[in-house]
């Protein structure tokens, strides 16, 4: 498994440091994985996967949008978005705050050795190629597929479903089955909990499975979430 870049590891301590008062997550379920895997991950608002990337004991390969891997689309994200909706900042200080932040944005982004998602533009099946050969040199993926990453909620949400193209491609490439494990992180008990695997039966029509596969990972967040008390 590649090695964090030095960056990556001050940030991550930092993390870690910030993140044990009052005290550090309990992970549980990380000894039923086994390289190659995909973890699927709530993102409730950027939590899930910097809890995950924090604690997790082996290095990960992160997917992460192009707004925030690419410096262009990076900049003009935080300066059309961040600066003004989510901070409520006047032009010109967005356009201020996005030129400081942005290089620590991608420079994070890729010490993290992370797989750049373009999501909706042809350059996707690089995203796929990438994380094929990732899982070939065996890697763990992890993604969080929320269509509303702000959403806190608990238990099962709407994710994009085009993450389950990696099992497809990494069969046919392989000949293997690829496992996805669904991963909830509560705020409320400190803890990120992995649930059992889900897989993509080959043999079966590719989008019935798609929907199976993601209806499964949804389940065991629901579960997961009844399991920590974070629903009523």
């Amino acid at each position: 498994m590649k090695s964090y870049h030095p960056f990556f590891v001050f940030c991550r301590f930092c993390v870690r440091m910030a993140q044990r008062r009052p005290r550090r997550p309990l992970l549980r379920g990380a000894e039923k994985v086994t390289a190659p895997a995909v973890l699927v991950a709530r993102h409730q608002n950027l939590y899930g996967p910097i809890s995950i990337m924090a604690w997790y004991p082996v290095p990960l390969r992160l997917w992460v949008i192009d707004k925030l891997a690419v410096p262009e689309a990076c900049r003009e994200h935080y300066r059309t978005f961040v600066g003004p909706v989510r901070l409520r900042l006047g032009p010109i200080m967005s356009r201020v705050f996005a030129a400081l932040y942005m290089p620590l944005v991608v420079r994070l982004v890729r010490s993290g050795n992370s797989i750049i998602v373009y999501r909706g533009q042809r350059e996707i099946m690089k995203t796929l190629d990438e994380s094929v050969q990732a899982l070939c040199e065996g890697e763990i993926l992890c993604l969080s597929p929320d269509i509303d990453y702000t959403s806190t909620e608990s238990g099962a949400v709407n994710m994009y479903t085009g993450f389950v193209h990696l099992a497809k491609k990494y069969f046919k490439r392989t000949g293997k089955s690829l496992p996805f494990y669904p991963v909830y992180t509560s705020r409320r008990v400190d803890s990120i909990e992995i649930g059992d695997p889900v897989y993509l039966d080959p043999d079966k029509p590719f989008f019935e499975e798609k929907e199976r596969v993601v209806d499964e990972i949804r389940r065991g967040f629901e579960q997961m979430a009844q399991r920590c008390g974070d629903t009523k």
